[in-house]
């Protein structure tokens, strides 16, 4: 089974998605929530509908590359507008359910991810 990734993938502001992932022929699925650490208003949501496509990819990426060169427990990245901490932790509840591709069985990830969307302080008002 071949997946690939799809631009059309992106991030909700206080939402949670489970993502498939296709590993080295293996397939897993990964949650990842994201959050604003800001109460959310309207120039919050300004600023995140502004950069939502690019902060999903940088999402993205950072699976992948974890996937083939692990990344510490957490991680800042640091943008012009904005700034996004990812933190990863393990996934207790993954192991209690049965995940599937179509008839493929999909491993549910070890870890679970958090990010963290914050708007730089040059950007609030």
């Amino acid at each position: 089974m071949t997946m690939t990734p799809s631009k059309a993938v992106t991030f909700d502001l206080d939402a949670t998605k489970l993502v498939f992932q296709n590993n080295e022929d293996r397939l897993k699925v990964v949650p990842v929530t994201l959050k604003s650490i800001h109460p959310i208003t309207v120039d919050i949501l300004i600023e995140y509908c502004r950069v939502k496509d690019e902060v999903s990819e940088l999402i993205l990426s950072t699976l992948s590359i974890h996937n083939h060169h692990p990344l510490s427990s957490q991680t800042l990245f640091v943008g012009k507008t904005y700034s996004l901490l990812a933190t990863r932790k393990d996934w207790r509840y993954g192991k209690f359910w049965k995940f599937r591709w179509g008839e493929d069985v999909v491993q549910p990830s070890k870890e679970k991810w958090r990010f963290e969307f914050i708007v730089n302080d040059d950007n609030t008002s």
